[in-house]
């Protein structure tokens, strides 16, 4: 019999001979269908707040804030806050100028200097308004004229409440009527911004509010592009598809317009269900905490900004998913990776794949072109285990299947270079 000493040297070796194994690799084939559309997307969001009310360093850091928020993350769409001062006071416009003026526009510059746009997404904080619908219509008047007068731009949309139930609208009969009376005169005055609603805080609250006032004040769905929901509470498949049922039979789109701590799961999870706007939360806030309520944090000398560990698994969306992208089928056939494609604007082809292992990917139905190939691998809520890795490019002919490795469970995103031309 062998001793005790003996057994455990055994077993030693036996474990170290699992371990040494060889781990393999997935083989998985990924099709794509150019032909069977999904939805559109309109822009990645984040809310104006940038330290510039806040930080005493805003100076030093807010050039590198605006390039890196356009240029490497891909951001372009503001919510711009809209407040009172008090219970049935103005909107406050100075303080709207001090976000359009110190963010809106340095960012605009930024994306109009490569033919893009910035949509600006205006949205009232607070119920100060609620019981005096015609004052908030004039209100919302107001605004857009100073924007026209002051800037010679108007707010793209228009999100009526931030919030309601959190922000002290006590019921959804008070949101109808501003939508209805702020439609009709805005629309009088020949402006015609897309209006956004309900924007509440919870799935189910976004449902229960959507459908009281499509039922019993169906007018202010005349007044209605875009079905807004925070999914901090309720966020079900089931609800996600129940929201997306109403969208479609109203002809809206979704957008998930704020979720603190939300993560590229999250973001690839809503993406699959429809939506067509993204926001996590603001774009810079001088507080020390990297918890996903804001893009990038200010750095060290406070000269620049630096990523936010969650917004590195986003920018694989963010950046190469550009505005009016146009979503199309993926499927995999393996359940690690799951994909998405999209055939952007300029007709280049974007596939992002989320991976839960290691494994070797083939995709198939590319357009030809030239692909560039990158990685990011980690766990969600986690720093990056390795960051914005390239892989060779790989140049695509008709019929030919591209593929490539990916190391570890992560995210990896597959981009147009290079579009191949038309004969």
């Amino acid at each position: 019999m062998s001793s005790g000493r003996e057994r455990v040297v055994l077993l030693a070796v036996l474990v170290a001979a699992v371990f040494a194994r060889p781990v393999l690799a997935l083989e998985v084939n990924i099709t794509l269908y150019p032909s069977e559309k999904r939805q559109t997307m309109v822009g990645w969001e984040a809310t104006a707040q940038a330290g510039q009310e806040d930080s005493p360093h805003w100076d030093r850091y807010k050039d590198d804030l605006f390039d890196k928020a356009v240029n490497q993350l891909g951001i372009d769409r503001l919510k711009v806050g809209v407040e009172s001062r008090s219970h049935g006071a103005d909107f406050d416009l100075a303080k709207v100028d001090g976000r359009i003026g110190k963010v809106a526009i340095p960012m605009k510059k930024l994306l109009e200097a490569q033919g893009r746009k910035l949509y600006l997404n205006f949205n009232v904080v607070g119920s100060h308004l609620k019981d005096d619908p015609d004052k908030y219509a004039r209100n919302v008047l107001a605004t857009f004229e100073h924007m026209k007068t002051r800037y010679g731009f108007v707010p793209d949309g228009w999100e009526f409440a931030l919030e309601p139930i959190t922000f002290g609208w006590g019921r959804p009969a008070q949101l109808a009527a501003c939508i209805i009376a702020t439609g009709d005169l805005l629309t009088q005055k020949g402006y015609d911004p897309e209006w956004i609603w309900p924007s509440s805080m919870g799935l189910g609250r976004a449902i229960q509010w959507f459908d009281t006032i499509a039922g019993d004040h169906p007018k202010a769905l005349k007044y209605f592009d875009e079905y807004s929901y925070h999914p901090y509470r309720d966020d079900t498949p089931e609800n996600h598809k129940a929201i997306k049922q109403r969208a479609n039979k109203h002809k809206v789109r979704t957008s998930q317009l704020e979720h603190i701590g939300r993560h590229f799961h999250h973001l690839h999870r809503d993406i699959a269900y429809g939506v067509s706007a993204w926001c996590q939360y603001s774009l810079c806030f001088p507080t020390p905490a990297d918890n996903g309520a804001k893009y990038f944090l200010i750095g060290s000398p406070p000269d620049h900004v630096v990523m936010g560990k969650r917004a590195r698994f986003l920018r694989h969306y963010m950046k190469f998913v550009r505005r009016g992208a146009v979503r199309i089928k993926a499927t995999s056939d393996h359940v690690n990776y799951n994909a998405l494609a999209f055939t952007n604007t300029d007709g280049g082809c974007v596939v992002v794949i989320r991976a839960a292992s290691l494994g070797n990917f083939h995709i198939h139905n590319l357009p030809p072109g030239t692909y560039g190939i990158k990685y990011t691998t980690g766990k969600p809520m986690e720093e990056p285990w390795e960051y914005d890795v390239d892989l060779k490019d790989q140049k695509v002919s008709a019929g030919e299947t591209l593929s490539a490795r990916m190391p570890k469970r992560g995210v990896i995103t597959v981009y147009a270079k290079v579009a191949a031309a038309t004969p």
